[in-house]
């Protein structure tokens, strides 16, 4: 498979799966987090399928196109492994739904990024809150949910917090 065909795979599951999240949290009431803007194309996905939800967008460095930066009370700019926790202590209210897509490439980059934000989300995310990204969580916080049909099991993830 070329890289093209892997890129189109990886986005295409991505879409689904953030859809599939979103019917199984629509009765929840809280905030959604999107943890990498990238170029912004995710978070303005996010933002037309959750029109009632506030979104906060956690990233190292924006570059993203200006029509997909949020605004500045929506933006944690840093290390996620401290933006986070200063988020969770600034708003009170409940994550529903964290979407993360945090692969660098580096196959034991990524892996490190994953093993810190399986740690972090496993103390912040709601009880009844999805997890949603392009790494595999530890399974010591997070049981990995059934993907939805068509998605290729490894290609993305689905999480629920271990209660």
């Amino acid at each position: 498979m070329s890289r093209l065909e892997s890129a189109i795979r990886r986005l295409q599951s991505q879409k689904v799966c953030i859809e599939f999240a979103s019917e199984l949290i629509s009765d929840l009431q809280g905030v959604i987090l999107e943890i990498g803007l990238g170029n912004g194309r995710t978070y303005d996905h996010i933002k037309k399928i959750f029109p009632e939800k506030k979104v906060f967008v956690f990233e190292k460095s924006v570059k993203a196109h200006p029509d997909c930066i949020p605004p500045k009370k929506y933006l944690y700019e840093g290390d996620f492994k401290s933006t986070l926790f200063k988020f969770k202590k600034e708003v009170s209210a409940p994550i529903i739904l964290a979407h993360f897509d945090i692969g660098s490439g580096n196959e034991d980059e990524s892996l490190k990024r994953a093993e810190s934000l399986s740690v972090i989300l496993s103390k912040i995310i709601d009880v009844n809150g999805l997890v949603v990204g392009d790494q595999s969580l530890s399974s010591k916080f997070f049981t990995e949910l059934q993907l939805p049909q068509g998605i290729t099991i490894g290609r993305y993830f689905m999480y629920k917090l271990n209660v």
